[in-house]
């Protein structure tokens, strides 16, 4: 299947669930980087809402345009039992796309928003409520006292994890030093330098229409 076409941000977390669902189950497709703020016409006619991920099958005509839906759609074939998912699954991260992602968003894009730096500490505290009761009992349900981190990554796990990456980037030495020795910082640093993460986070020009098509996989 190697006719898929994948509008996508480098930086972006919903983008990296794509190319980390891609890069799993071994799907070769083209990557089309694209700037924000220079969204190409090709991407905003496949789906008007101007965001990434943005998954177009040519052959077979089907557009895709949600992150969760690209995951569950191809981590459905994986034999791997990490990788299924259910309804408490899909539950959990929709409930972490609005509700931890709301915090975030006003947490690291405080001067985005009016009042913004008065409520900044305010989400910072929200996204770490929602991470010590939501996010912290469900990798404490996945992993036992022999997890080896390098080993192991869940639906779950690539979901959240950019994300949560984001989170520690806002304000990379209070993450560290609040979460020293948690088991967060630990899952989190095992993704951040694991070979899963460098290969999606590999660097692409911006797209062009009449470029030579940039194939991963």
């Amino acid at each position: 299947m190697n006719n898929l076409i994948l509008y996508s941000f480098r930086r972006c977390p919903f983008a990296m669930r794509a190319r980390m669902t891609f890069l799993l189950m071994e799907i070769k497709y083209e990557i089309r980087e694209v700037h924000l703020k220079e969204k190409p016409d090709e991407m905003i006619k496949l789906s008007s809402k101007g965001t990434v991920p943005v998954l177009f099958d040519p052959i077979k005509n089907f557009v895709i345009d949600e992150s969760l839906e690209i995951m569950k759609v191809f981590l459905a074939k994986s034999k791997n039992k990490n990788f299924q998912f259910n309804a408490k699954n899909i539950e959990f991260i929709k409930l972490f796309d609005n509700v931890f992602k709301y915090h975030l968003d006003r947490y690291k894009y405080a001067d985005r928003y009016e009042n913004g730096n008065m409520q900044k500490i305010f989400h910072r505290d929200q996204c770490v409520k929602f991470l010590e009761k939501n996010f912290s009992k469900i990798i404490e349900e996945e992993i036992n006292d022999n997890f080896e981190f390098k080993n192991y990554l869940s639906f779950n796990l690539i979901a959240t994890l950019p994300f949560i990456r984001q989170f520690r980037i806002a304000n990379e030495k209070w993450f560290d030093e609040y979460y020293e020795d948690n088991l967060i910082s630990k899952v989190l640093n095992c993704f951040i330098e694991s070979k899963l993460f460098k290969e999606i986070m590999s660097k692409f020009p911006k797209w062009e229409k009449d470029a030579e098509p940039i194939f991963v996989n």
